[in-house]
């Protein structure tokens, strides 16, 4: 049989030693080499010359499992020492600004959140709720933040508003856009500054007027962030450290 062949950029999966390792393909017909990378948020790509069969790709990525198995636990624990304490006193990110947390516990309160300037007082039966009920303030203020920025920048782009917009809760992604015109955004870019949240957000309006990652739709990208690399470059810096 003859060996399968990839005609697209797709996503794939090795199973070894009882365990599954995902990754995605990028083809290009520019490459003449394979590429392994395996980034900060946990992202494994091959980045392989247009026509790559999928056992080539898939011998390639055993070969290296050592140095991927790694960095993933490289930056895995980078991770978790970037893990906020939580406790009063401690400074947030949000946006271009520092929050100072002010935790409040008695067993007859109602679980809730109040911002006063730079000030996010929280009030709890218990200090094991604070982690979740930030989470949940952070994504409310997510949706808020990234419908101001749509209505900003969708006149801009000259494209048409999004028809679902959806905050989104994962390690991988910073956006999407689907084929339906609906766009996804990560609650997490509240942690980052407010340009990297803006590119994001001109990302995906983009590709409601190209559906792919075309010259046309980078020109479109740099028309409206002309400095759209250095802030895409900081955000692959930072992006594994954007949690609570």
């Amino acid at each position: 049989m003859r060996a399968s062949v990839y005609t697209a950029s797709l996503q794939d999966e090795l199973a070894f030693a009882g365990q599954t390792l995902k990754y995605a393909v990028s083809l290009s017909p520019r490459r003449r080499t394979l590429c392994l990378q395996v980034h900060m948020n946990g992202l494994i790509r091959v980045c392989a010359p247009t026509g790559t069969s999928l056992d080539t790709i898939r011998d390639f990525i055993h070969q290296r499992l050592g140095w991927v198995i790694e960095k993933q636990s490289k930056f895995s624990s980078r991770q978790q020492s970037q893990v906020c304490s939580l406790e009063e006193g401690t400074r947030l990110p949000f946006l271009d600004r520092m929050l100072i947390l002010r935790t409040h516990f008695a067993s007859t309160t109602r679980p809730r959140l109040s911002r006063q300037g730079d000030e996010l007082s929280l009030f709890a039966p218990r200090s094991s709720e604070i982690r979740s009920l930030l989470q949940n303030w952070y994504k409310q203020q997510a949706r808020i933040h990234v419908e101001r920025r749509i209505n900003y920048y969708a006149p801009l782009i000259r494209c048409p508003l999004p028809a679902r917009i959806r905050i989104a809760d994962q390690k991988t992604r910073w956006g999407s856009c689907s084929a339906r015109g609906s766009i996804g955004i990560n609650w997490r870019l509240m942690l980052a500054s407010a340009v990297i949240f803006d590119y994001v957000v001109v990302h995906e309006l983009c590709h409601l007027l190209h559906p792919n990652h075309s010259a046309r739709f980078w020109m479109e990208v740099n028309r409206i962030l002309p400095d759209y690399l250095a802030v895409r470059k900081r955000l692959h810096e930072i992006g594994a450290g954007l949690t609570l």
